[in-house]
């Protein structure tokens, strides 16, 4: 059976192919102009290999087609498939990834071809979908994209080509509505499962079951187990989650419609049917579920059509709720078959191909709750106490997890915000020097980078300035290091207390040092602030037992215009450093400056 559904597969993709072989390569992508998500076509340079190769180099000189259907799917493929993106690297900012939109159900690398240099790309470890990093192109040079993908039992390879702030937004959308489909069917589970606690009703047991068996399936679906469990080895959790959905929903179909009381003699049939379907579940979890896993979408439709069937045939005991019956049926057998259709390339990726089942299976987990409430007004006529009590248990049990799920919600708010305080605080400590009370030298090697970006894109000036106490160290020796605290501490208040802008950035660069960071300062401006600064220094009536003692202070300040030719940090501080030794040189007290421009190379 697999090797006849394996030959039926290829020879329908061989009729696509050469009814497209005018076509023999892709267009090139343009990434440097391309919006920020760039969807790749499912019609792709695409071809086999028998052997499952490491690498691209590896490949013979075979040629290379275009991928016939609409999606890029792969049903019981023992093959490896190549498939060739040719592009254009992006030369500017944006950091470029390259996301496969499906799980990874066996082995899927990438490499980047360009200026005859071939590189394999990093996978990120516990992403949803496999995510590969894109090298950054210096001149935005044509590059070819290469993605190997063995997997063996079905899936997709929808490609796509993001920035790294458009992965950011797909996760937060994303991560909404999957948050929005799980919190429903979560609900649901949940709110039958304490109605069977309260009733021990079958119907409500097989429900909750056959709930939690399609949600798993769900999850694996979408990847929601591998940011915890890592990226699978192959699919066959896929097709087994999808058919022990079906399995769980026939057993359901069975106890809520009574087919077993209705139809006894019809009943040993569907004995039947549900204990075929349950060996192919169990073979799908076995080694040897290869030869199967060709004709799971026709068993996983069959799966849904047979509860459909039943409430057809048998509605003497199901009359009151048929209708909802069967449209919550309906809406599940559709987003299956929507999905199916995108497992097999007649349709292409979209948002209904790629939710389309999962909000069919929210409506029907929630029509399928109407139906269990109509057979819980049938239980009500027939036994009035038990519904009475059923009735109150379950408002018991609505109103214990209300307030438990407020209690934990309070107790979540209270350590979020004590949680937020701590870190607000542990941050701004991390960041200040205990001594003075301003920035560190942490603070300042943190926002120097930045600020010489800032200057370079608005093409302003940006000058740095390093202060030193003259004669501390002898300071120091001659009235103790106490005292030489409250010297730190009076310059740096004094100095803190001359700055008028929020931008200029004030810290202790080590010992009696001090960095002053001025952005969109001309030179001329920052000298006459330093100077002005260096007054105030000295000016300080600072007394040691009664005695006044003077405090002056030297400055160096390298000035750099903000031109197109970077600099890097480093070069900057030891301009102004070098300044310093000259103020020093010259008999301390003074500032001295240089611009950037003005040093040769």
């Amino acid at each position: 059976m697999h090797r006849i559904v394996l030959v039926l597969s290829q020879l329908w993709l061989a009729i696509l192919t050469l009814a497209n072989l005018t076509i023999c390569s892709a267009a090139p992508i343009d990434l440097r102009g391309s919006p920020a998500s760039v969807q790749l076509p499912a019609a792709l340079e695409y071809r086999f290999s028998e052997q499952h190769l490491d690498s691209p180099a590896q490949l013979g000189d075979d040629p290379w087609h275009l991928w016939p259907s609409k999606t890029l799917h792969l049903i019981g493929e023992s093959r490896q498939l190549w498939l060739r993106v040719p592009l254009t690297l992006d030369s500017g900012e944006r950091r470029w990834l390259l996301q496969s939109e499906w799980p990874q159900m066996g082995r899927i690398r990438a490499f980047i071809e360009q200026d005859g240099q071939l590189q394999a790309l990093a996978q990120r470890p516990r992403e949803r979908y496999p995510t590969f990093e894109l090298p950054a192109a210096g001149s935005g040079a044509p590059a070819i994209l290469y993605v190997a993908v063995a997997y063996s039992d079905i899936s997709l390879v929808p490609l796509r080509l993001l920035s790294e702030n458009e992965l950011q937004n797909w996760r937060e959308q994303s991560n909404l509505w999957l948050g929005l489909f799980f919190g429903l069917g979560l609900a649901v589970i949940l709110f039958n499962f304490f109605l069977w606690l309260s009733t021990r009703t079958p119907a409500f047991f097989w429900y909750v079951l056959f709930q939690i068996a399609v949600y798993a399936f769900e999850a694996v679906r979408f990847g929601v187990y591998v940011p915890y469990l890592g990226e699978a080895s192959h699919g066959r959790a896929f097709v087994f989650s999808a058919g022990l959905a079906f399995l769980c929903g026939n057993l359901f179909a069975i106890k809520l419609l009574e087919i077993e009381q209705i139809a006894p003699r019809h009943w040993q049939l569907f004995r039947w049917v549900v204990a075929a379907l349950s060996l192919y579940v169990l073979l799908l979890a076995t080694p040897w579920s290869a030869p199967v896993i060709g004709i799971a979408m026709p068993i996983a439709t069959f799966g849904a059509l047979v509860p459909v069937v039943m409430a057809l045939l048998y509605t003497r005991g199901a009359q009151r709720y048929l209708k909802l019956y069967s449209l919550a049926w309906g809406l599940l057998i559709l987003g299956t078959l929507v999905l199916n259709l995108n497992l097999v390339g007649l349709i292409g990726m979209s948002w209904i191909s790629t939710y389309g089942q999962l909000v069919g299976l929210s409506i029907e987990a929630l029509l399928l709750s109407f139906v269990l409430g109509a057979r819980m007004n049938d239980l009500q006529r027939e036994r009035t106490l038990m519904a009475n009590e059923l009735l109150t248990m379950k408002q018991e049990a609505n109103q214990r997890l209300q307030r438990e799920v407020e209690e934990k919600t309070r107790a979540l708010n209270l350590a979020m915000a004590e949680l937020r305080l701590a870190n607000a605080s542990l941050t701004t400590r991390s960041l200040t020097d205990p001594l003075t009370g301003i920035a560190n030298r942490r603070h300042f090697d943190e926002v120097l980078p930045k600020a010489l970006a800032r200057a370079a894109r608005e093409q302003s000036s940006l000058c740095l300035a390093l202060f030193d106490i003259d004669h501390f160290k002898s300071f120091n020796d001659r009235y103790g290091h106490l005292v030489g605290d409250d010297c730190l501490r009076q310059v740096a208040q004094t100095l803190q207390a001359q700055l008028q802008r929020p931008d200029d950035l004030l810290a202790r660069y080590g010992g009696e040092e001090f960095v002053l960071l001025l952005p969109a300062t001309h030179f001329e401006g920052a000298l006459q602030l330093l100077e002005e600064l260096r007054e105030a220094i000295a000016a300080i009536d600072f007394h040691v037992d009664g005695q006044s003692v003077p405090i002056t202070v030297s400055g160096g300040c390298a000035s750099w215009p903000g031109s197109l030719n970077s600099i890097a940090p480093e070069q900057l501080i030891e301009a102004a450093d070098q300044q310093l030794y000259l103020a020093k040189q010259q008999g301390r007290n003074r500032i001295c400056g240089v611009t950037l421009d003005s040093i040769s190379a």
